[in-house]
């Protein structure tokens, strides 16, 4: 099996559903615009809490009990989860953007020891800044801690998600398999990363989007850190 992040985590594989969700979950509604995710988190911050991140939505929608339900009128929508990558086979430079749907504009800063990097994706996690950079419709990621996942699939497809951020890499797996994690991705992207219930004929809860679901980005689920 491929290497997960550049900046090691516990060797370890899960065999079944992620980990237990914490307490006290929240969502919150927001008004929908370039700044709903900014403004999210600000609130989330101001109430001593936080948007929660990949890792723990996957959690929240494949612990035990059906505390998922709770949090199911908040979905499809975005966790604090950054990742940012370009297109398969192609090396990271100094920065990397992404114009989305409502014309918002996000880049993240690619750290020297990255760049040169070929199929692999940067992964960002709280705490971190998004400042203004040039315009209000635009946003540049600033964060003491930026992951590399190496090893990032180049296209959609069922693969084990890594320890860190329960993110897609590696070869691919078996659907059957209760690690695996469905990607769900688009050609380049900068973004937070999107989860989705699905329906009553696909239950998509451990689908992993890397795509622009901007326009439904009107809630967000929180938890205490």
């Amino acid at each position: 099996m491929a290497e997960s992040v550049a900046r090691q985590p516990r060797e370890e594989r899960r065999e079944g559903p992620a980990e237990a969700v914490r307490p006290r979950v929240r969502v919150f509604s927001m008004e929908a615009g370039s700044a709903c995710f900014q403004n999210a988190l600000e609130r989330a911050s101001a109430e001593n809490m936080a948007i929660v991140s990949n890792k723990s939505m996957s959690g929240i929608l494949l612990g035990q009990g059906n505390i998922w339900r709770a949090v199911s009128h908040a979905l499809p929508g975005p966790t604090s989860t950054i990742v940012a990558y370009v297109q398969p086979g192609r090396r990271l430079g100094e920065l990397i953007e992404y114009t989305r749907q409502d014309g918002s504009r996000l880049s993240v800063p690619v750290p020297r020891e990255y760049q040169k990097e070929k199929d692999a994706a940067l992964v960002i996690e709280l705490p971190y800044r998004l400042e203004k950079n040039g315009s209000e419709r635009e946003s540049l990621v600033r964060a003491a801690t930026t992951d590399l996942i190496r090893h990032f699939p180049p296209e959609d497809g069922w693969h084990l998600g890594d320890p860190g951020h329960d993110i897609p890499f590696g070869d691919k797996v078996e659907e059957s398999d209760p690690a695996a994690r469905q990607l769900r991705r688009v050609e380049m992207w900068v973004g937070p990363v999107g989860r989705v219930l699905g329906n009553s004929l696909y239950d998509a809860r451990r689908d992993i989007h890397t795509c622009d679901l901007s326009v439904l980005h009107t809630n967000y689920v929180a938890e205490t850190p």
